[in-house]
């Protein structure tokens, strides 16, 4: 497993607060991408992180298919964009106006992206995902705009009005929000990952509580009846002269550098292991520490868990977690190596 290195799951664009919220562990995001047409996209994000790089993955390339599914994907956005749904729908919004509308080019796109009469599960999920990432840009894209008017407002309230008198702000709070079609996003997501050869060697990381209870769920059910263990939690620094502080960064990457190599090898390990390791535990406490991690907890922010699934792989309880059975999915070969897996919530 390369160290710093994170697998991002089952979003397929990186949203810039959740990229810097990550900074203090991870040097490289790996995030899927749809089609080739999309990697661009994916990667854009890097220009606007404080200090992450962003990777696009494409498990398989679709050649001139590609060009045919970004156009049925830029029709349908157009579409939502005409029925007046805004410029920035939102996912759920424009996916839920899709399914349900009887609009015969609607569906004549629909049915094409999914392979009209023999469905092609495969570009059905390209297609979901695709659709996905156009709505989260729009998404992130608006919620940027909206901060840069907040912060014209706050200035002019500034000048215009006697300091004393405004209402002191508080930290800004930013959550991790639920992500919407959570099921179909991971279903997607499974699909198209497990249809490469081999996984990127990065460790997972599963954007929000839904996912997490999802994994969580499946594990429950597989090992009838077993509660997974989270081994970690740390809470993030919402500050952002805290994140780009470049010795603060160095000095978390180093612990948390020392702390993957420890958590190597999670398929051959149970939880008493990790109860009696004090190498371990010295590690995370100068993680939580460093970031101060406490302070942070009392302030509602966003964390970073790692949870141990003992003696049940992470992928198969992906694959369980998005209601597939063993026989839609193939497993990657080395999937028997990781028993665990990060969460950002």
């Amino acid at each position: 497993m390369d160290s710093l290195k994170a697998l991002l799951y089952p979003r397929c664009y990186l949203k810039r607060k959740t990229g810097d919220l990550l900074s203090p562990f991870f040097k490289e995001l790996i995030v899927m991408a749809p089609s080739e047409k999309d990697k661009e996209k994916i990667e854009s994000i890097t220009s606007k992180l404080i200090s992450s790089e962003v990777k696009a993955w494409l498990p398989s390339p679709l050649g001139d298919k590609a060009d045919e599914l970004q156009a049925g994907i830029s029709a349908l956005t157009q579409w939502g964009e005409q029925l007046g749904l805004g410029e920035r729908l939102s996912f759920e919004t424009l996916y839920s106006a899709i399914t349900a509308s009887q609009d015969s080019e609607v569906q004549s796109i629909m049915d094409a992206l999914k392979g009209h009469d023999q469905e092609d599960v495969l570009m059905a999920a390209r297609a979901f995902l695709a659709l996905s990432l156009e709505a989260d840009k729009r998404e992130d894209e608006l919620e940027a705009e909206i901060e840069k008017v907040e912060e014209r407002a706050r200035r002019i309230s500034q000048l215009v009005e006697d300091a004393s008198l405004l209402p002191q702000n508080e930290r800004p709070v930013f959550f991790i929000q639920p992500l919407s079609k959570a099921r179909e996003r991971l279903r997607a997501w499974v699909r198209l990952a497990f249809s490469a050869e081999k996984l990127p060697q990065a460790w997972p990381v599963g954007e929000s509580i839904i996912i997490k209870d999802m994994l969580d769920t499946a594990y429950e059910s597989v090992t009838k009846g077993k509660i997974p263990k989270d081994l970690f939690t740390i809470y993030m620094p919402l500050d952002e002269t805290l994140l780009r502080n470049e010795d603060l960064i160095y000095k978390a990457r180093g612990i948390f550098k020392d702390l993957l190599r420890v958590l190597e090898g999670t398929c051959s390990r149970s939880a008493e292991d990790f109860d009696s390791d004090s190498e371990f535990k010295e590690l995370v406490d100068a993680l939580s520490s460093t970031l101060e991690s406490k302070k942070w907890e009392q302030l509602g922010a966003p964390r970073l868990i790692f949870t141990f699934y003992e003696g049940a792989a992470w992928a198969r309880l992906m694959v369980a977690a998005a209601k597939l059975s063993d026989d839609e999915i193939k497993l990657p070969g080395d999937h028997e190596k990781l028993c665990a897996s990060f969460f950002i919530v």
